[in-house]
């Protein structure tokens, strides 16, 4: 779970480039950045090595990359591939890279009680990985659903954190119960 704030809107139109000094980020952001490195490991099976420079050093990364699936606004299934990137040297946070490719800005929802908009990544048994939005009211209704998930779902609104995570095979969670 993510939530979409109004510069994570900005990047998945490639808009997010908000000074003249360069860069602009089309990538959301997660933090601890060790524990959604290991979660985004698990979810995308794919790895390359990737060269980057930084203050005149060279270093290699590992990318974890897979595909994904999601729902268009015209309710039409389409698939991608999703890069799972680890840390900058400047900045502790693993990233879901190039989400501008996706048109996910025609899908995310605004909340009708101004609550959050939240992006949701839901691998499934078989390992297949979904994108899907929703909003903070549809979280909290009382519909039918996984209780588990639900009550994790929750307890991430009430803490007001940006990202959380629950894995269901390992009990692996963020934020801890």
């Amino acid at each position: 779970m993510h939530e979409i704030e109004e510069g994570d809107r900005r990047k998945f139109v490639a808009a997010s480039n908000d000074a003249d000094t360069g860069g602009g980020a089309r990538d959301l952001r997660y933090r601890p950045e060790p524990l959604f490195v290991a979660l985004f490991g698990r979810m995308f099976v794919g790895r390359r090595t990737e060269r980057r420079k930084h203050d005149g050093l060279v270093r290699s990364v590992e990318v974890c990359y897979g595909p994904i699936k999601w729902l268009d606004p015209h309710r039409e299934w389409r698939d991608g591939v999703l890069e799972a990137w680890p840390r900058t040297p400047t900045r502790n946070e693993a990233r879901l890279a190039r989400v501008h490719e996706f048109g996910f800005d025609a899908l995310v929802e605004d909340d009708p009680n101004g609550g959050k908009s939240v992006f949701i990544l839901t691998q499934t048994e078989d390992g297949s990985v979904y994108v899907s939005f929703t909003t903070e009211t549809a979280i909290r209704r009382d519909d039918e659903g996984d209780a588990v998930l639900k009550a994790f779902a929750v307890d991430w609104l009430n803490r007001r954190l940006k990202s959380g995570f629950i894995d269901l095979e390992t009990g692996e969670r963020f934020p801890d119960a």
